[in-house]
């Protein structure tokens, strides 16, 4: 039974992406060329390392990912 204080799992998410999603993530999108001199919080870590697991639909062939 899941804890109603957590997120839901990205995998159980049913509803479609929104037009302005789509836009941000894959039209309008661009390459950072610098970062910041702040470390990453681990939780936001964790969150886009689920969004890259999931996004994987076969398991081959395939590149292993990379994280730096």
């Amino acid at each position: 039974m899941r804890n109603h204080s957590e997120p839901p799992s990205l995998a159980a998410i049913k509803s479609p992406i929104s037009q302005e999603a789509l836009d941000q993530l894959f039209r309008e999108a661009r390459t950072h060329s610098t970062w910041l001199p702040e470390p990453v919080p681990v939780e936001l870590l964790r969150k886009a390392y689920e969004l890259a697991r999931l996004g994987r639909p076969v398991p081959t062939p395939r590149q292993p990912d990379s994280f730096f």
